[in-house]
């Protein structure tokens, strides 16, 4: 991480696993440069605030860069300079398996930033992105 050119950045997919990352390290990644995209219980382990705004806030403080928390059939909250606000997602008549939404709108945040999207655009990306893959049986689009 202490070697990336400046003008790159990191995005950290903070996963259930999150529980099991020594606090040091955690420490050594929530710094300048790093965007992180978390669900609501993962953001947690990031910040010891009390609710989503303050624990965002917190977070966003250290490193930065916007953050971005999914929040299911809510859509994903989303905080930066402008303060936090939700990015709506469209309803979903039939969730099947939400078994690999959080990678597949992690995916589309990453493709709409390489395409030059604002943030606010990447998370609706990744929002329907996440909801036609829980809406079928593999965790998959193809």
């Amino acid at each position: 991480m202490e070697q990336r050119d400046n003008d790159s950045y990191i995005l950290f997919d903070a996963s259930p696993r999150i529980s099991h990352i020594d606090s040091r390290i955690l420490n050594r990644l929530i710094t300048k440069g790093v965007i992180i995209n978390a669900n609501e219980d993962e953001i947690g382990f990031l910040s010891d605030r009390d609710t989503l705004e303050e624990k965002t806030s917190d977070v966003f403080g250290k490193t930065d860069e916007p953050v971005l928390v999914t929040l299911g059939a809510k859509g994903t909250y989303l905080y930066d300079d402008n303060g936090g606000r939700i990015i709506s997602s469209d309803k979903v008549e039939n969730v099947v398996n939400t078994i690999g939404a959080g990678d597949t709108h992690c995916g589309g945040v990453i493709a709409g930033l390489l395409n030059g999207n604002s943030f606010a655009e990447v998370c609706k990306i990744g929002n329907n992105l996440s909801a036609q893959v829980i809406q079928q049986e593999a965790g998959s689009l193809i």
